[in-house]
């Protein structure tokens, strides 16, 4: 049997199987970083990202100082997902023999430019000749112990948001895969921003952690059905979607008719929106508004958690329901 023929979540779940902890460690591999045990009332959060050419990234369609920019972003947003603070970076290289010193400093100039918006401090990591562009970032932070966020808490009538918009970065994707598409250069310009440099929302991960009210906790990388199924199966819980409540970007809608498809699909499927997934009881539903508003936060609520012998579904605006599948990407099968 080949890793194709298994796809990423069980190749993920087969080394998960293979883990042991001799040390500290407060949640394991599954969530998007790890925690241990660290200074008194607080926990370091653990993540890193791989970003290889051809498969995250086309080097001829982005600039080296957005990839950098990108690189550190996808990290920030799983710290952000926990409801941490980043600190500490150790970012790691594969480069070509003919990329330009011009080029990397480029891309370090992108990765200095959110790392400083955020206060995190790039402290070493290692580089190495390679045929393609590999970037691999890991991410250190730290979050107090009795507010961290964790993906598997959601309970049954938990009301299920997500901040921001959806589908931006899978309209950015549509366009570099089809330059020829005619539309207004705002619409295009907004779509491949999105895409290419992403705002990890480290802010709403903090305000939510503080909050107290959020019981689960997730930054979209892989596609809202994908994330939503992976609260709720690790809740042990079922979930249900509004389609119709789906906050999709207005950019979004009019590349997908141009393209002749279905929003939804960009926005549900497409990934990389680094949004956050959250829940939270319908009872804290006035205060949190509350605190939104205060802290300059939009979310929207696109479903509740039901009980796990419910399933998964997703619910259209004509009130039809079909099961919830995750369509996000999957690496090992190209999907």
């Amino acid at each position: 049997m080949h890793l194709r023929d298994v796809g990423e979540v069980q190749v993920i779940e087969s080394i998960r199987q293979r883990s042991r902890y001799l040390n500290d460690v407060v949640i394991p591999i599954g969530d998007d970083a790890a925690a241990v045990s660290w200074k008194k009332g607080w926990l370091q959060l653990l993540t890193t990202d791989l970003l290889v050419e051809g498969v995250h990234f086309l080097r001829e369609r982005i600039s080296m100082k957005d990839l950098g920019y990108k690189s550190m972003a996808v990290n920030l947003s799983d710290i952000a997902a926990m409801g941490g603070i980043p600190r500490y970076a150790l970012v790691s290289l594969g480069l070509p023999e003919d990329l330009k010193t011009s080029e990397l400093s480029e891309f370090y100039n992108g990765m200095y430019e959110l790392a400083d918006a955020y206060c995190v401090d790039i402290v070493g990591g290692d580089v190495t000749t390679s045929p393609i562009i590999v970037i691999n970032i890991a991410l250190m932070g730290e979050v107090e112990s009795n507010l961290v966020l964790r993906q598997d808490q959601a309970r049954v009538g938990d009301l299920v948001a997500v901040t921001g918009e959806l589908g931006g970065s899978a309209a950015g994707l549509a366009l570099l895969l089809n330059p020829q598409l005619c539309l207004p250069l705002e619409i295009r310009d907004r779509v491949l921003a999105l895409h290419d440099r992403p705002h990890p929302r480290v802010h709403q991960g903090r305000v939510f952690a503080r909050s107290g009210m959020v019981t689960a906790a997730k930054d979209i990388s892989d596609g809202l059905s994908k994330e939503v199924l992976t609260i709720a199966r690790s809740s042990h819980q079922g979930a249900v979607i509004w389609t119709d409540h789906i906050p999709i970007l207005d950019e979004t809608r009019q590349v997908a008719a141009r393209l002749n498809i279905d929003p939804v699909n960009l926005a549900i499927n497409g990934g990389e929106d680094y949004e956050l997934l959250f829940t939270f009881s319908p009872t804290n539903l006035p205060h949190l508004q509350s605190i939104a508003i205060q802290e300059n936060i939009s979310f929207t609520i696109l479903g509740e958690i039901v009980p796990e012998q419910f399933g998964y579904h997703i619910i259209d605006s004509k009130g039809i329901r079909q099961p919830l599948k995750a369509k996000g990407y999957n690496h090992f099968q190209g999907e």
